[in-house]
């Protein structure tokens, strides 16, 4: 399809040698040339037999704007060879909004035929004028009807590509007599928009499968990681194991230790209880003893007191006694004077 586009396959040797010439021109008549009419519209494909049927031979019309391309056509010289047909962009007015409006609103009608067309802005009166009064309906019974209520002031056509003039002709099979070019770039736009967007999705998908084999990459690296650091845990948990078990002997050993320690508690506490009993027993002695040391103390107080006086007794009765003994001593010597002197006496 793309090489019967680049061929130009269909297409009027003369329009083909208009636009080879325009395609050329920079500045001058043949610059007004705006492009052939099934280039500057945008049909969908499943619209694209109707438009086809509708526009007819118009679909490879050249439009061209003002009027310096038709004064220079106007000299048999200068046409190109073939079949061409001139389209200007400015023209007669558009047809009445009102006529329009009723035509939609009877049954069969499907819509305008210029609503099926997209276009740039500055092309859009152009294809009111040329599509503005034809009407799509479902069947050439409803063209036929509405043909006789609008009399000679709208065109139909029917889905399926007929052709109801406003002279009252019928065109049969009117898609099928035209060149195809609409369908043909309606529906290279399709395949193109299609490919762009296979396009997408493939560089998307590439950029997701290269971001997959990052993630692969990534996790393969990360499982790695994993890996070491599980044998990494596998050895910590046999040491942890092993900590464990000498951690649990240890802790059995302690228990023993503990219960060996309980014992000596309560021995210890026995003991207490038996030192505080003691304690009470000799704290009540020594109470005991302190009263009787007390006791003592006034004893000796008093014995002492009995001996100073027995003492001073002792001296009195020493001082008696050796002044009886001298008075004895006296006495003696008397007696024995007197024994003297009564042996003298005698």
């Amino acid at each position: 399809m793309s090489d019967l586009e680049e061929r130009q396959e269909g297409v009027h040797a003369g329009v083909q040698e208009l636009l080879a010439l325009a395609r050329r021109a920079e500045a001058g008549p043949y610059a007004d040339v705006c492009g052939m009419l099934a280039d500057l519209i945008h049909v969908p494909v499943e619209s694209a037999r109707v438009v086809e049927a509708a526009l007819g031979e118009l679909a490879q019309a050249v439009v061209v704007k003002g009027e310096r391309l038709l004064r220079v056509l106007r000299d048999v010289r200068a046409r190109p060879t073939g079949r061409l047909t001139i389209l200007p962009l400015e023209d007669a007015p558009l047809p009445l909004e009102t006529t329009w409006s009723a035509m939609e609103r009877q049954p069969g009608v499907i819509g305008r035929a210029d609503r099926f067309v997209r276009c740039e802005l500055a092309y859009a009166p152009l294809v009111r004028r040329l599509l503005g009064d034809t009407w799509v309906v479902e069947s050439l019974e409803v063209a036929a009807s509405l043909a006789e209520l609008s009399g000679d002031q709208l065109r139909f056509v029917t889905v399926d590509g007929a052709v109801v003039e406003r002279s009252g002709a019928v065109l049969l099979n009117a898609a099928s007599h035209a060149t195809g070019i609409i369908s043909r770039r309606s529906e290279l736009r399709q395949l193109t928009a299609q490919l762009q967007t296979l396009a997408q999705e493939s560089d998307a998908a590439a950029q997701q499968v290269q971001a997959t084999e990052s993630q692969i990459t990534e996790l393969e690296e990360q499982c790695q990681r994993l890996a070491d650091l599980a044998r990494e845990l596998r050895d910590e948990a046999a040491d942890r194991n092993a900590q464990v078990r000498v951690a649990r002997a240890e802790q059995a050993r302690l228990e023993k230790q503990a219960e060996a320690a309980e014992r000596d508690y309560q021995s210890a506490v026995a003991r207490q209880s038996e030192s505080s009993q003691l304690i009470e027993s000799l704290q009540a002695q020594e109470q005991e003893s302190q009263r009787k040391a007390v006791e003592a103390e006034v004893a000796i107080e008093a014995a002492l007191a009995r001996f100073a006086d027995c003492e001073a007794r002792h001296k009195a009765c020493d001082l008696q006694w050796t002044s009886a003994k001298v008075e004895l001593a006296k006495s003696e010597h008397h007696v024995e004077g007197l024994a003297a002197r009564l042996a003298q006496i005698q």
